[in-house]
């Protein structure tokens, strides 16, 4: 935040009462990162922090309620499905109906595609980064206070004897059971959510009730604790802004276009 910023609102502070002094001060780092500069990330940020500081000692009750949920169903076979709205298959169908059905040029189009293509690999890579840093317990193994981050280690059952893995050991057979925040699948689904609203503004509150849903799934499968659901629609919504808002698929498509020398 820059200094004026912060001295006009220490400033301010100061000639109110306690009470209404101490909510102007809770809310400014809300006002600060909503100045267009710098909501693109600060925002979804913040928000999220508040999220999860709110939802982390709910975590494992709400996990217990996770478990009643029936084993079958139309309704699980449903949601079974519809959390993988931002998957690689709902990305294909979703450029394949864009480049049939969109009546705008065909390289807008296809740098479209481009650009959705390099926010969900930007997304997958960044995510997967999260979860080894974070190393978090899958809600399985019971343990929703534990972050190992780099440096700790989880005992795992594996052939019938334990052993200790740290969650960035990929050669090690953790099978990502101890990579449960963020949530990639809600970050996938921020992802393609922030797609298709900006191409398509009409279909706002589809893009929002299908981040819900995915997350709302996640949860209930018992794959992920509900803050992990929270930093995932949090991260796919940043990275998803910042590639899209680069537009590298136009600039790419743009630079083969141009005639040589």
């Amino acid at each position: 935040m820059s200094p004026s910023s912060f001295r006009i609102a220490r400033d301010y502070n100061r000639g109110l009462p306690a009470p209404a002094r101490w909510v102007h001060g809770a809310l400014f780092p809300y006002r600060w990162s909503l100045v267009p500069a710098r909501r693109i990330w600060a925002a979804p940020l913040l928000f999220a922090v508040t999220g999860v500081l709110l939802l982390i000692w709910f975590d494992p009750a709400l996990i217990k309620l996770s478990r009643m949920m029936p084993e079958g169903g139309d309704i699980k076979r449903e949601l079974n499905v519809l959390q993988q709205y931002g998957a690689f298959s709902s990305i294909v169908i979703t450029c394949v109906l864009m480049l049939l059905l969109d009546r705008r040029s065909p390289v807008f189009k296809w740098g479209a595609v481009i650009n959705l293509v390099a926010a969900i690999l930007a997304m997958s890579l960044f995510v997967n980064i999260l979860k080894m840093t974070i190393g978090r317990p899958r809600p399985r193994l019971d343990a929703p206070y534990t972050f190992l981050w780099p440096w700790g280690t989880h005992p795992l059952e594996r052939g019938g004897e334990i052993v200790h893995r740290h969650a960035w050991e990929i050669w090690g057979d953790i099978s990502s059971d101890l990579w449960s925040m963020p949530s990639s699948h809600t970050a996938a689904a921020a992802v393609l959510s922030l797609f298709l609203y900006r191409m398509y503004p009409q279909l706002r509150v589809f893009t929002i009730v299908m981040v819900a849903i995915v997350g709302t799934a996640r949860v209930l499968f018992g794959a992920h604790y509900p803050t992990d659901v929270v930093v995932g629609a949090a991260a796919g919504y940043v990275i998803a802004a910042v590639v899209l808002n680069l537009n590298p698929g136009p600039r790419l498509l743009a630079r083969r276009e141009q005639p040589r020398a």
